[in-house]
This record gives structure tokens, C-alpha cells and sequence, in this order.
């Protein structure tokens, strides 16, 4: 497990940050873990960043995250920004930012973005995703235990703007459970200027009798705008009783 916490951990060179960590055998904690608000962001790389964790990636409550060049998070299970964490650029230039949960393809991958969490691109592409490639393979949902982990993409009033780059998810409910969503969203907004955003949700198969398992939920006024980019919307639902493809409330 790697922590990196409290201070900042910065890098003013152009070059690749890379921050791996493992979790241990048996182990129920995350694989890294940034935690800490100093006035600097507990990590800033002037150059591109690389957080790779076999295991959870988790970005604590309060955490602030920079990088100059590109931005690739990357767990083989879950990834997780908690309440008011943020990834934005450390420069004016854009920056592509990449969320990949279940790398591995093994055991699914959730991502879930709590109250109050941001994620800016200064115009760069945001692609939330799973498998070996995010761009086309849909994060998983990976535990029953909750709707943010059951749902492939969980975001409750979480915030992501692209500005003139595009937004991409892809999600996909866990199978077997109660609110296994492919996407699910709650307040919050998804927002670009002239950059398209898409999103690509499949509900999780065989759930319970009167289990909800949407393609994609929009809930509490979320808003996905652009100001002359393409939007799309594609959902698969697969709920017992509210298998809804798009559902908005």
C-alpha cells in the first residue's frame, strides 16, 4: 500500500510522475491512497501523472490534485474521489484525464465520485471508463454492498468540465444486486463547451425481484450541458422491476 499524505508531493520537471502501490495479500485497504490539503494539492506534477494501484485508488475527503501534461488514474479494482477531492491542471494547458477502473478485467471496478468532487480538463478530453481500454470498455460495478460500488460509474453531486475537450463514460452494473446502475448520477453536472460528451450505461443482469438497475439514472436536477457539442445518451436497462435504458427524476 502507498500513501502519500499531509505534504506536498510535487515534481517541477516536464517529466511522467508515477505513483504505484499494491495492497497486500488479503488486505481489505485501498492500494494507494492521496490524502491531505496542503495549499500546493498533496500532489502536483508540472508534467504528466501516473497513479497506478493494484487494488482501490482512493483520493481522500478534501484532496487536491494537479498535473500539467496528462493524468491517468488507474486501479485494477475500484477507483474513488471522496467528498470535495479534485483533479485539476497545474497549468493553463489541456489536460487529459483518464479514470480506469478494473484494469485487469477480473473482478470489476467501480468509480465513484462523492459530494463535491471535481475533475477540470482545461479543455482536454475526461474519459471515466474500465478494462484495457477506458475509451471503449465500461467500468464495473464491484460489490453489492452499496449503489456506489454496485453501479459501474457512481456520481453524487460530483462535477466534471471539459471546457473544448469531450467527456466520455462508460459504466456497467454489477450483476445480481439491487441498484446496480451502469451510470448513476445525482446532481452535479457533466459540462463542455464545444466538446461532446457521451455517456454509455448498462444495468446489471439478474437482479432481485423489484431491484432498480438502470442503464443510466439522472437524478435531483443533474445536468450534462454543452454549449454546441453533440450529447448522447445510451442505456441498457436490465432492473427486475425498473429496467429503464434513460431514466431522468
Amino acid at each position: 500500500r502507498a500513501v502519500f499524505t499531509s505534504t506536498t508531493f510535487s515534481m517541477t520537471s516536464a517529466g511522467l510522475m508515477t505513483l504505484n502501490g499494491a495492497k497486500g495479500a488479503g488486505a481489505t485497504s485501498d492500494a494507494v491512497r492521496l490524502s491531505g490539503t496542503p495549499a500546493g494539492g498533496v500532489v502536483n506534477a508540472a508534467g504528466g501523472l501516473a497513479v497506478n494501484g493494484t487494488g482501490d485508488v482512493v483520493v481522500d475527503t478534501g484532496s487536491i490534485i494537479h498535473a500539467g501534461t496528462g493524468a491517468m488514474f488507474k486501479a485494477t479494482n475500484n477507483i474513488v474521489f471522496s467528498a470535495n477531492s479534485a483533479f485539476a491542471p497545474s497549468t493553463t494547458g489541456a489536460v487529459n484525464v483518464t479514470l480506469n477502473s478494473d484494469s485487469d478485467g477480473l473482478n470489476g471496478g467501480a468509480i465513484s465520485l462523492a459530494t463535491g468532487s471535481v475533475v477540470s480538463s482545461n479543455g482536454g478530453n475526461i474519459t471515466l471508463g474500465g478494462g484495457a481500454d477506458p475509451a471503449t470498455t465500461a467500468a464495473i460495478g464491484a460489490s453489492a454492498a452499496t449503489s456506489a460500488m454496485a453501479s459501474g460509474i457512481y456520481l453524487d453531486a460530483a462535477s466534471l468540465n471539459a471546457g473544448a475537450g469531450n467527456i466520455s463514460l462508460r459504466g456497467a452494473g454489477i450483476a445480481g444486486a439491487n441498484g446496480a446502475y451502469g451510470i448513476y448520477m445525482t446532481g452535479g453536472s457533466l459540462q463542455t463547451t464545444t466538446g461532446s460528451i457521451s455517456l454509455t450505461g448498462l444495468g446489471g443482469a439478474g437482479g432481485p425481484s423489484g431491484s432498480s438497475d438502470m442503464g443510466i439514472g439522472l437524478y435531483n436536477a443533474a445536468s450534462i450541458t454543452s454549449t454546441s457539442g453533440n450529447i448522447a445518451l445510451t442505456g441498457t436497462g436490465n432492473g427486475a422491476t425498473l429496467g429503464i435504458g434513460v431514466g431522468a427524476w
